[in-house]
């Protein structure tokens, strides 16, 4: 009854990313939503609104580590952090998979690359957060 294509309405890329994610009071929810999350599920590594604003590959590296070991803890990176990214995301589903680029994974905290990668990891903690809901739902197979 329940499945995977009936959450997202199939595997299909949904296009541009209509989010105004390079909106500045967009970036500050994503910010805050993403810092107040990181904080509550104690996110090992110094995190701030400052390191938000614009994070080394380093920082961002470890935020989206640390947020898809939520959505599969098993899960060991093994190939270049950059190009591995783009088809882990594919593989959540996540509607925009096709606009994060390996050149936007080198150069993380520029003001082109930051605003939709920004949006991207807001979108992994609203899955994170939704995904025990969604577990408790009969029929329905997790990610």
């Amino acid at each position: 009854m329940y499945g995977k294509q009936s959450l997202t309405g199939g595997a299909q890329p949904i296009g541009k990313d209509p989010r105004p994610v390079r909106d500045k009071t967009f970036q500050a929810n994503c910010t805050k939503t993403l810092l107040e999350f990181l904080r509550r599920v104690g996110y090992p590594h110094p995190i701030s609104q400052k390191i938000l604003s614009a994070p080394s590959a380093k920082d961002f590296q470890q935020i989206f580590k640390f947020l898809y070991g939520h959505l599969d803890p098993t899960y060991e990176f093994s190939k270049k952090f950059e190009e591995e990214v783009p088809g882990l995301m594919r593989g959540l589903r996540y509607p925009f998979a096709g606009e994060i680029s390996k050149s936007q994974l080198y150069a993380v905290g520029s003001m082109h690359a930051w605003p939709s990668l920004l949006a991207m990891l807001c979108w992994m903690v609203e899955l994170i957060q939704v995904q025990p809901m969604v577990l408790d739902v009969p029929n329905l197979t997790p990610l």
